[in-house]
Formats: structure tokens, sequence, C-alpha cells
């Protein structure tokens, strides 16, 4: 979309100009998860995980050479923004820059090329793919949970009124904080991660060999009463600072997804916009379901009343 464009040339690489083939990467890996691997009740890209667990890499997938090839056009067009940075550095303030200027406390190197492709497309998918979903389940939450929207409402209208934000209201709205993230845990947007081991390790009475794939599942983790209480019931409270004490901090290390704080400032901020201005309401006798892709999307459309506020 002409927005899209506009987001990526002004935020991820100031103001150059944007193309169709750089914003189809939002869609490329989930359309050629969704058009293959089409079984209902199984998420396609544990499917995929599953079906490279026993066909070799060097086999082929239907769909599988179109993707790589949108891929191999996206990582050429970015390769050129990066050289255009490093032939001619810049001190203007973007995502790109600032991740070529970023440096490995450990080894005290920057990223290579490849590295910053990775993160770029990282963010690209799940900064707005992830963020779009965010929002729509937000929005179908909040219908059905009037006091939360009250207490949003309130803090909206007395950090902000109805001027913009700043970066300052952004620190203030801790409620609008704690309600994304109960939603991120709710609808764990982004449902899992597959990694490789590089090493032979043990995790309890499991061994896991070099080389093996396995799948991280964030939405049972999410919904898991060993972990959560109430793990069904959606309470943004759970976020509160006193909450929060205690809470393993593995979450919140270094390890955490690009992303996430590009997405929560997103959220947070929409939202308190939108209750600015305006309330969402579902319309009834509508049955939504979960779709899982890269994030978890409605699988119907929702319908919805906009009204002012």
């Amino acid at each position: 979309s002409d927005l899209l464009k506009i987001c990526l040339s002004r935020v991820y690489f100031k103001n150059i100009q944007i193309n169709n083939e750089m914003t189809s990467s939002t869609k490329t890996l989930p359309n050629f998860f969704s058009q293959y691997f089409t079984t209902e009740d199984i998420p396609p890209i544990i499917k995929y995980v599953a079906v490279r667990g026993v066909v070799p890499g060097w086999v082929p997938l239907p769909g599988q050479g179109k993707m790589q090839f949108r891929i191999k056009r996206q990582q050429e067009i970015i390769d050129k923004f990066i050289h255009s940075y490093r032939d001619d550095p810049t001190d203007e303030y973007c995502l790109l820059n600032m991740m070529m200027q970023a440096v490995d406390e450990e080894t005290n190197q920057g990223m290579t090329n490849k590295e910053l492709f990775n993160e770029i497309m990282s963010l690209m998918v799940a900064g707005f793919e992830g963020g779009g979903v965010l929002l729509t389940w937000l929005f179908h939450i909040l219908s059905s949970e009037p006091d939360v929207l009250d207490k949003l409402v309130e803090e909206v209208n007395t950090v902000i009124g109805s001027r913009p934000p700043t970066l300052q209201d952004y620190r203030k709205l801790t409620y609008c904080r704690q309600t994304v993230q109960e939603v991120i845990r709710y609808r764990a947007v982004v449902p899992v991660a597959v990694r490789q081991s590089v090493a032979a390790d043990t995790f309890g009475d499991v061994t896991v060999p070099p080389n093996e794939l396995f799948i991280i599942w964030f939405n049972g983790v999410h919904h898991n009463a060993n972990v959560w209480d109430k793990p069904e019931v959606f309470d943004p409270d759970r976020f509160s600072p006193d909450n929060k004490n205690g809470r393993s901090e593995f979450a919140y290390s270094p390890s955490v997804c690009i992303g996430d704080e590009f997405t929560l400032m997103e959220g947070i901020l929409a939202l308190a916009m939108i209750l600015q201005k305006y309330r969402i309401k579902v319309l009834p006798d509508q049955e939504i379901d979960a779709e899982m892709l890269l994030v978890i999307n409605p699988a119907q459309p929702i319908n919805v009343k906009i009204e002012h506020a």
C-alpha cells in the first residue's frame, strides 16, 4: 500500500524511494505457507518444519522457488541501500543507520550485510504484519471488556487530552502498555519460533542433537496454567509493575525480538490516538476463529461499527 511505502521510506531508509517489490516482503512468507500447507488446525509453519524434518533441504517444495526469488530480489534492493549508506555515511536518523552503527559488546564488530538484511526483514514482517494484527485483536477484545476500555479512555484523556501524543506521553501511558502486552500474551500474535541447535544440549531429560530443528510454542506457554494465573482471563494488570516483580527476566533479555519495542510503541500510540477520536465496536452475532500463519490472524473478516468519541 502507499501508506506502507511511506512508512518504510521515512522510518527505515530516510526518504529513499520504495517500490512494490519491497512492500511485497510483508506477504511473501505468509502466502507461501498458506498456499501450500492448508490442513486445518495445524499452523502452516509447523507443517513446513515437519515436512523439512523428513524431506532433504535440496528437494524443492511447491511455491518455494517463487518465495526464494522474491526474497533474493528484496535482498538485492536492500543491499543497494546498505552499500549507499556505507559509501556515503550520514548522521540522519533512521533504523538502517542505527543498525549499521550498532556494535556487538562481545566482539566489538558491527553487523554484516546479511545480518542487516535479516534484521530489516524481521522488522518489516513483524513490525507491520504483526502490528496490524495486534490492533485487530486489541479492538476485538475491547468490545467485550468495557471496564478495560473505560480505564484506557480515562488514561488517554488524562495524559494526552486532544493533542497529538509525544515520546514523553508514550512512557506515561502505562495502562495502554499493559493492555497491549496482555493482547500479545492472550492472542500470541506471533505464535511460534523455529530454531536450529548449533551443538548438542540437554533440557531436563531430553537430549537435543546438533543441527536439530525445534519449535518454541509461545501460544502454549501463554496459556499454560503453570506459568500464568487464570491464563484464559484477559487481565492487563498482569503487566503492572507490582505483578511483574519476580517474573523471569529471560523474556526481557537482549535475546528478545528486534521488533518487540517497535511493535509496542506502534500499538500503544495507535491505540491512544484512535481512542482520542473514535470508539470501535464489534457487531454482534459473529464467530471469529483464529488462523495461524506467521502471525495469528482472524480467519474471517471482523465487522465493526465506528463511532465518534
